[in-house]
């Protein structure tokens, strides 16, 4: 004899969040668990089914865990292919024997905004956050040597 399903309460919980950890592991599309809710919706609007709550429950827990899990996207990096006059403001002063490091945002004329980090090799003159600079750089993306 089968015990019924009161008897385990959290299955369609478990369920769910199984199923998104497994649908985000193999990298299934979140489109076919929205098509489970819709159509656990659409039955329960017009039949009235209880069995369709928990089914639903473990639809939105598996969409909501699949989102959880699933890795972020990284914006692929654009920078000039040579070197350019950058203006920048400094947003952080370091200073230690071997010079000054400057935290920066640079602005672009196209609109490019990003932050870098430079070191100039002097404590004169004397670089206070807030401070405009101009420089001619060429920046590169950061890799892995292994």
């Amino acid at each position: 004899m089968r015990p019924p399903l009161s008897y385990i309460p959290l299955l369609p919980a478990t369920t769910g969040v199984v199923v998104g950890i497994l649908a985000a592991y193999y990298g299934l599309p979140a489109w076919w668990i929205a098509a489970l809710l819709v159509g656990g919706i659409t039955l329960l609007c017009i039949r009235g089914l209880r069995p369709i709550g928990g089914l639903l429950l473990a639809a939105a827990l598996a969409m909501g865990d699949m989102l959880m899990q699933s890795p972020p996207q990284i914006q692929e990096l654009s920078l000039p292919d040579d070197a350019g006059v950058y203006t920048a403001t400094v947003d952080d002063v370091t200073c230690n024997e071997s010079g000054q490091h400057l935290n920066i945002t640079t602005r672009d004329s196209a609109g490019v905004r990003f932050k870098a980090v430079i070191t100039v090799p002097s404590l004169i003159p004397e670089i206070n956050p807030g401070d405009n600079v101009e420089l001619t750089a060429k920046f590169t993306a950061p890799r892995r040597d292994d």
